[in-house]
């Protein structure tokens, strides 16, 4: 994801409190108010993006985000934060270290008079409602990101239901995240609200013709080929495999199309191998990962999703923000990006790599279909996601919390 960032400030937990933290604490009674994210980890995935970008645009003068992860992340990685960063190593919830920073975050909530604390994914949320009951007493906003298709052990499902009652809100990402919600963990519709993830309008542009081209060229294309563009993680649930089953069907029956495989994941290698044995190295292609995947996505005619399940998926808001038709599986919240009546592109069912190869093949043979297809979804883009929009939401979110009758402090 391509953005513009501050400089981190990476904090220890142990010994005094450095400047920015010093800082935080000051805010707490007269300035901005100091809010707490809490998330396993930074890699790069969606929620995590997302997590970075919606710090990135809260309003300074109204709220002091502090950062915490419960695993060390890359030299790279902290420089992308914009906040006080936090390391608090957690790697299980059964061992002393879950404990000891459950305590440390209470301790850090009240020390700098943290109004309210935010959490996303399952360790930061049982650690988050825990230190609620230590003493931290500000409201907990969980976020739920996934349709939680996983299987937990019966401890986890446990702890679990005992967060979604200790929290004071959930946030999910998709109507679809909702309703999963209230039916696996019987979370009353009342305490959750939709807010759609939110993408940067400014940094991912629909690509003029010229610029297309030119970055067919510099990505060593053949410039009268369509692209199709997979930005994922390529793990079994992203469904990749199918994206390349698809692929040699569509190759067939249209010769004048390549595709651009974006991402990292377990599954790389293997799906290279399936690649070089379909004797197509040179029509998939598997770039890896990607800091930036603009550059990807400009050389793109047909943005492309075949994931086995999802919650609301980032590739597709950035698919509809560069102006590219989608074809994409039906699962989670993906109609509620593309549309009811499928105006950003067309839809199948998941786990159907034939029904992919014929829904690309149809945007792939019309020109003036893909470029229709396109204005709207970058129409729907402007109007329903824009990460103005998103921020917007969660801080009226969070000034509610903080000064109702539970949040006050």
């Amino acid at each position: 994801m391509s953005r513009t960032l501050g400089t981190s400030q990476h904090i220890p937990i142990r010994g005094q409190a450095t400047a920015p933290l010093k800082r935080a604490r000051a805010t707490s009674s007269n300035g901005p108010i100091p809010v707490l994210f809490l998330i396993p980890s930074l890699d790069r995935g969606g929620a995590e993006g997302q997590l970075l970008t919606l710090i990135d645009h809260l309003d300074r003068t109204r709220f002091a985000p502090i950062l915490c992860s419960l695993h060390a992340p890359t030299i790279d990685r902290q420089r992308e934060v914009s906040c006080p960063l936090v390391v608090l190593p957690v790697d299980s919830l059964f061992r002393w270290n879950s404990a000891r920073a459950t305590l440390r975050i209470a301790r850090l909530a009240r020390d700098l008079g943290v109004g309210l604390i935010h959490a996303t994914f399952l360790r930061a949320e049982l650690i988050a409602t825990a230190a609620t009951r230590l003493g931290s007493r500000v409201p907990v906003v969980l976020a739920k990101r996934n349709l939680d298709s996983r299987p937990y052990a019966q401890r986890e499902r446990l702890l679990l239901r005992f967060a979604h009652r200790a929290c004071d809100h959930i946030v999910a990402n998709a109507e679809a995240v909702k309703q999963r919600c209230e039916t696996l963990w019987n979370v009353s519709s009342d305490k959750i609200s939709v807010i759609y993830n939110g993408v940067d309008l400014r940094s991912f542009v629909p690509a003029s013709h010229e610029s297309r081209a030119a970055a067919k060229q510099r990505l060593r294309i053949e410039p009268n080929h369509t692209v199709v563009t997979i930005v994922t993680h390529l793990t079994h649930v992203k469904g990749a495999d199918l994206s390349i089953e698809a692929a040699a069907r569509v190759v067939s029956a249209a010769p004048d199309v390549s595709f651009l495989i974006v991402g990292g994941g377990p599954l790389l290698e293997p799906l290279r191998h399936r690649v070089r044995g379909l004797a197509l190295d040179g029509r998939i292609r598997l770039e890896g990962e990607a800091n930036d995947v603009t550059p990807y996505l400009a050389a793109a005619d047909i943005g492309l999703l075949s994931s086995r399940s999802e919650g609301f998926p980032n590739a597709i808001l950035e698919y509809i923000a560069m102006g590219l038709p989608v074809v994409a599986t039906n699962v989670g919240g993906v109609r509620e990006l593309v549309g009811e009546d499928q105006e950003c592109g067309l839809l199948v069912r998941p786990g159907d790599p034939e029904a992919l190869a014929n829904a690309i093949v149809a945007l792939a043979t019309q020109q003036a279909l893909r470029e229709h297809t396109g204005r709207r979804a970058r129409l729907r883009a402007v109007g329903l996601f824009g990460v103005d929009r998103m921020v917007k939401k969660y801080e009226e979110l969070y000034f509610r919390l903080i000064f109702d009758e539970r949040g006050a402090s």
